[in-house]
């Protein structure tokens, strides 16, 4: 059976809602949620979804098939029989599956846990929980590497808060930026990339550890991050990932119209001709002066990217330039295609 397309490309399946808060939950206490799976498509979908091995998530169904345009709804039970007084942040990762390539959408699910007598105080904040929210899991094959958003999140509705991220030198593990600053109610994006070169087949575990810092109140938060590497190709199959440097534009506090500076990528000569796009994130500080074009064997090329800070408000701004490169040869179109990000960072003063 193939994957649902659209263009050519695979879609996910569309889940609701998204993300899940389960909000404050008494120890010992089990809560059934219902979440919908959709298909977008106009072909039959095989779905699958993951918790990364979290306890306290049951599904009453974990794989199905939808036809064009059908719905479905899955109950998750949320039981915290085995659950400390604290916060909890877990991910629900739905895949689309298809003969040589998967697509995924992850859902982030969160809940505090309070005392068994816990009542909300009403009108006041009365249980104090992590100010931080993140959610990760990846399934690849070997040899293969896979870029995904790690949704990041502040509760805090008075301050602004630091924040800083490390992955405790595990060697398959990378983020393309480990510190930021989070506004009051601000939602962020770290993306993640795991490499499985030269990796046996199994499951392996990392921790990210974030530490935040609110008024120099410091908090730290962990998250167990699950790797599982298969001999199946779930998809990257794909060119070999370009070379870009620099890989960070900072453009600091720079005048505001008109700083530029240049980015440059090669095409590994083992890939042949590819065409590549380059997105800006949907910001409207940042042009390109080309975004698209086609690249020969070990061919190099240069963008200049140039920012306009007019009529944006003082603080810090952040946006990834996504580099994709797919195979220019008809009979290789199908196949996955290969994104770098390369963030781009600037300050208003």
């Amino acid at each position: 059976m193939s994957t649902s397309r659209h263009n050519g490309r695979p879609q996910p399946p569309i889940v609701s809602p998204s993300p899940l808060n389960c909000g404050i939950l008494p120890q010992g206490s089990i809560i059934k949620l219902p979440v919908q799976i959709s298909n977008p498509s106009e072909q039959p979908l095989l779905w699958h979804v993951d918790t990364s091995g979290t306890r306290w998530l049951i599904l009453d169904q974990k794989t199905g098939v939808l036809q064009p345009g059908g719905q479905q709804t899955v109950n998750i039970a949320v039981d915290t029989n085995s659950l400390q007084i604290g916060s909890y942040a877990a991910t629900l990762t739905f895949t689309s599956e298809g003969e040589a390539v998967s697509v995924s959408v992850q859902v982030p699910v969160t809940l505090a846990i309070s005392p068994a007598s816990f009542l909300p105080v009403t009108g006041g904040q009365s249980f104090a929980i992590s100010p931080l929210t993140v959610g990760l899991s990846f399934v690849r094959n070997q040899n293969s590497s896979k870029t995904l958003p790690l949704p990041i999140a502040t509760r805090d509705s008075q301050n602004t808060m630091k924040w800083t991220a490390d992955t405790g030198g595990t060697s398959w593990l990378t983020l393309d930026r480990n510190e930021g600053i989070l506004q009051k109610h601000e939602h962020q994006t770290i993306h993640v990339t795991a490499y499985t070169s030269s990796m046996a087949l199994g499951d392996y575990l990392a921790t990210l550890t974030f530490i935040t810092d609110v008024s120099g109140t410091k908090s730290a938060s962990q998250l167990q991050s699950e790797l599982h590497v298969s001999d199946i190709p779930y998809g990257d199959s794909g060119p070999k990932a370009p070379t870009v440097t620099p890989n960070h534009l900072d453009f600091g506090t720079s005048p505001l119209v008109g700083t530029n500076a240049s980015l440059n990528f090669t095409n590994p000569a083992q890939n042949g001709a590819v065409n590549w796009t380059m997105g800006t994130g949907g910001v409207s500080w940042v042009s390109l002066d080309k975004s698209a074009g086609t690249l020969q064997a070990g061919g190099q090329q240069t963008i200049h990217v140039t920012i306009n800070k007019t009529g944006l408000n003082a603080g810090n701004y952040q946006t990834d330039l996504e580099l994709t490169f797919t195979f220019a040869d008809p009979a290789k179109a199908g196949l996955e295609p290969t994104s770098v990000l390369i963030p781009v960072t600037m300050s208003v003063p």
